[in-house]
């Protein structure tokens, strides 16, 4: 969920007892894809990385610190960063955003920042 949607439901309910809230995962919830979905998430910063000679050296981004960012907010617009699962495929807009872009993705150089802000901060 982000603030336009909760904007738009709590604008647009006739009595606030209408409006439902997601609080979790639901029973089925597969912590194992979530798990892989992060490992390949991790994968994909390195070979961002590798790709452009920056060292890959001790304490570099790890799926636990990625798993930990969800329920946290963006730094930037201060949306909800979370996932989903549908039909066997995770969906989140999490990204790991780094200060300076001149290192790798270590921890001491990363920020959460939603898909879009990310998105938005990049040369086009």
């Amino acid at each position: 969920m982000n603030r336009k949607w909760l904007y738009t439901a709590v604008t647009r309910a006739t009595e606030l007892k209408n409006v439902l809230f997601f609080s979790g995962p639901s029973g089925d919830f597969d912590e194992q894809l979530l798990d892989r979905y992060l490992a390949r998430k991790v994968e994909s910063y390195r070979e961002q990385d590798v790709e452009r000679n920056r060292p890959i050296v001790g304490n570099f981004i790890t799926p636990a610190w990625l798993k930990a960012q969800f329920g946290k907010v963006c730094q930037d617009c201060g949306d909800c960063l979370r996932f989903d699962i549908k039909g066997g495929k995770v969906e989140g807009n999490l990204t790991a955003d780094r200060v300076d872009n001149d290192e790798r993705h270590h921890l001491n150089n990363i920020v959460p920042l939603c898909v879009t802000c990310n998105q938005r901060k990049s040369c086009w």
